[in-house]
């Protein structure tokens, strides 16, 4: 059988989602406004070393961080979990995601009705394949 428990892998689906999240949340803080693919596409290369240099450079590396541990610790979660019940689980990045971004000023993302209902339709797929998994 696994070496971990079933509540461990749940709390490894748990970490990997929240640290995929982080790190969503990080990519977008640090590309906000970022002029770095400018720079590397026209082959700016001192202009790209300095903006490698600011806090925005500095979240995306944490954000890349944050998704290499992700994954990671998702692999550890697969060998208990059938990818067919976990991957699922993994919408729900999406939905924290959505809200963080709502709710952190330097992003300043909107709500919208339209968001809302896709949330609902997820939150609703998370909730059919955890409860077919359960009957199982």
């Amino acid at each position: 059988m696994n070496a971990i428990s079933e509540t461990m892998a749940k709390m490894l689906i748990g970490s990997s989602i929240l640290l995929t999240t982080a790190a969503q949340l990080l990519f977008r803080a640090g590309m906000k406004d970022s002029q770095a693919i400018t720079f590397l596409s026209n082959n700016d290369i001192q202009a790209l070393l300095e903006w490698a240099m600011t806090a925005q450079a500095l979240m995306v590396v944490v954000g890349i961080a944050f998704y290499v541990l992700s994954l990671m610790v998702w692999l550890i979660a697969l060998s208990r979990f059938e990818v067919s019940f976990a991957y699922p689980l993994l919408s729900i990045t999406y939905i924290l995601v959505y809200v963080a971004a709502i709710y952190w000023p330097l992003l300043g993302e909107e709500p919208s009705i339209q968001k809302l209902i896709g949330i609902s339709i997820i939150v609703s797929g998370v909730a059919l394949v955890t409860a077919s998994r359960s009957e199982s």
